[in-house]
């Protein structure tokens, strides 16, 4: 599959398509409207949901693993 956002170009290697269809977009719910790169969320025809991400963000590598520590302090 290739997409092609306008500023870059990519391929993805699949082993098969499983099929198509039409799809509604729906805005984010606001626990997750912060995630880097995911722009809305699907229901399918199966009732599960399916998220959309923004291919751009994809390409430049921004959904790389970033870890954050918090260290908690706790008193007696």
């Amino acid at each position: 599959i290739v997409i092609d956002t306008g500023r870059k170009r990519a391929a993805l290697a699949v082993d098969r398509i499983i099929g198509q269809q039409d799809i509604v977009i729906k805005a984010l719910p606001p626990v997750i409207s912060r995630v880097r790169g995911l722009s809305g969320v699907t229901i399918l025809g199966n009732g599960k949901v399916a998220f959309i991400w923004e291919p751009n963000t994809l390409f430049e590598g921004g959904l790389k693993h970033e870890s954050t520590e918090q260290t908690v302090l706790l008193e007696n």
